[in-house]
């Protein structure tokens, strides 16, 4: 409601020349607040049981033994549950955050912005394979207890790779 109070005045004031100037800004940090759970549930469980799948693939073909019961990896040392925190909504998040603001910042056209967008998702999401992988070979190699240890360094890592990658997508 008050973002449409928001363009109503803005288009009062100065017109549709100040509306679409305004847009970005003001719609741009929605994509920071908790989304509607119609919209987030459906995408964290589908997330993290494809993150299930692709993890356990790969880590099968690393020589890993690991068995998927839904969004639990079972290896002969344990077993490592992707979460709702563990799904990559949070990567999928910042991921579509700095791809919306380098496209607005470059003022890329719109088809470039999609692209960006896109390949900015799918390389959060590939991160995070990467990193759900990592942590069931450790936890295969080395335990339960190192999984805990390696969860949070492991996750900034993968946030760093996904920006850095952003910047290099952008810059070419």
């Amino acid at each position: 409601a008050i973002i449409g109070i928001t363009f109503c005045a803005l288009y009062l004031i100065g017109g549709r020349s100040w509306v679409h100037h305004f847009a970005f800004p003001l719609l741009f940090f929605l994509i920071a607040v908790p989304w509607p759970s119609r919209i987030e549930e459906p995408l964290i469980t589908k997330l993290s049981h494809l993150n299930a799948a692709l993890s356990t693939w790969t880590a099968n073909w690393l020589g890993t033994p690991a068995i998927r019961k839904g969004v639990v990896i079972q290896t002969g040392a344990g077993m490592v549950g992707i979460d709702a925190a563990c799904s990559g909504i949070r990567s999928f998040q910042a991921a579509a955050m700095v791809a919306l603001f380098l496209g607005e910042l470059f003022r890329y056209a719109f088809f470039r912005r999609i692209f960006f967008l896109l390949s900015g998702v799918a390389l959060a999401f590939g991160c995070n394979v990467v990193r759900t992988t990592y942590l069931v070979r450790v936890c295969d190699l080395k335990g339960k207890s190192a999984v805990n240890m390696a969860h949070d360094p492991a996750g900034f890592t993968i946030l760093g790779v996904t920006l850095a990658g952003l910047l290099v997508l952008a810059w070419l």
